[in-house]
């Protein structure tokens, strides 16, 4: 294949009919593709929200009507519910579920971070800093609390198989009920 040189190429070289139709019907192609995914992927939402309305409501509340924990169809499917904790903790409530965590034998689960703020050159200072910030001359620090999310779902999903209440709305979890159909 030879390679044009286009800058030198770009007033003499001149593309067919043939070429430009091509070029016009891929455009169309394109923006065709384009639209037909938009298309396929709000269907595909709709699908997603009909299916969590069968699994999640319809299913597991048919269960429940009929007081039965598992069935088996007539098509030979397996139908039971299951129970996943989701979590999302707020970050205007990080400081007051970090408490509650420390104050319910939970400590291990909440990492800090140490932020002190210097300027260039003051590596002495940084250096000095190994005892109490507050004795050391420092004012311009923080604490930032953080909690690894999954950990603190096990450590709820423990509790609650224990039958210990945790305060799930502080943390921003919630409890998924979900048919299984095997």
């Amino acid at each position: 294949m030879q390679e044009i040189d286009w800058e030198t190429e770009a007033g003499t070289v001149e593309a067919t009919d043939a070429q430009l139709k091509r070029i016009s019907a891929l455009a169309d192609r394109q923006v065709a593709l384009e639209a037909y995914i938009e298309e396929a992927e709000a269907s595909l939402e709709a699908l997603k929200d009909q299916h969590r309305q069968v699994s999640e409501v319809d299913l597991p509340g048919a269960l429940d009507e009929a007081q039965v924990v598992s069935f088996t169809t007539t098509s030979g499917r397996h139908v039971s519910v299951s129970e996943k904790l989701y979590m999302n903790i707020p970050k205007v409530r990080k400081s007051e579920c970090a408490e509650w965590l420390q104050a319910n034998g939970l400590r291990s689960l909440v990492q800090e971070d140490l932020t002190v703020r210097f300027e260039r050159g003051e590596e002495a200072r940084i250096v000095a800093l190994q005892a109490v910030l507050e004795a050391a001359g420092y004012q311009d620090w923080t604490v930032t609390e953080r909690m690894n999310t999954t950990a603190v779902k096990g450590a709820f999903n423990e509790r609650m198989q224990n039958g210990e209440e945790v305060p799930l709305e502080k943390f921003g979890g919630y409890i998924r009920r979900a048919a299984v159909v095997k």
